[in-house]
C-alpha cells in the first residue's frame, strides 16, 4: 500500500491528511513515511501521527524543540522515495492510523504525507477447531 495526500492547509487550521483503519482479519505493516510542506519557518508547522488517538513515532522529529520530537519539516523537497523515513509500525484489526497537519503561519501552506507498507491477511490470528 502506498498512501499519498496533499492539502492546502489554511492559516490557523488543522487538517487530517491521511486516515486508515486496519481491515478485519489482517495486520497492517507500515514501513516508512514522508512529510512535505512548502512553508518557510519550521516553528509554524506540525505533523502529528497517531494510532487510536495516541502519538506514534515518539522519538522521531526534532529533539531540541520546546515540545520534544516535533515533526515539522520533511527530509526532501517532495514525497518521492528518497524522502522516505523508516518507521516500522504494526496495526492490528480495527486500529486507526491518522496523520494530521497543523499550520500556524499567516498564510495557507501545502502540507502532505506519504505512508508505505503492506496489509498481511495471513498474519492475523485465527482460532483453530478441534474434533468433528
Amino acid at each position: 500500500m502506498d498512501f499519498r495526500n496533499l492539502f492546502d492547509v489554511s492559516s490557523g487550521a488543522t487538517e487530517t491528511i491521511i486516515e486508515f483503519v486496519c481491515p478485519v482479519n489482517a495486520i497492517t505493516k507500515i514501513q516508512s513515511y514522508a512529510i512535505f510542506n512548502d512553508g518557510l519557518l519550521a516553528a509554524n508547522y506540525d505533523f502529528v501521527p497517531t494510532v487510536d488517538g495516541r502519538r506514534v513515532y515518539p522519538y522521531q522529529g526534532d529533539p531540541l524543540t520546546p515540545l520534544p520530537y516535533r515533526i515539522y519539516l520533511g527530509v526532501g523537497s517532495d514525497l518521492s522515495n528518497v524522502a522516505m523515513i523508516p518507521g516500522a509500525l504494526d496495526l492490528t484489526p480495527g486500529q486507526r492510523l491518522k496523520w494530521t497537519a497543523q499550520n500556524r503561519s499567516a498564510v495557507a501552506t501545502t502540507m502532505g504525507v506519504r505512508t508505505t507498507g503492506y496489509i498481511d491477511f495471513s498474519g492475523a490470528s485465527r482460532s483453530t477447531r478441534f474434533g468433528g
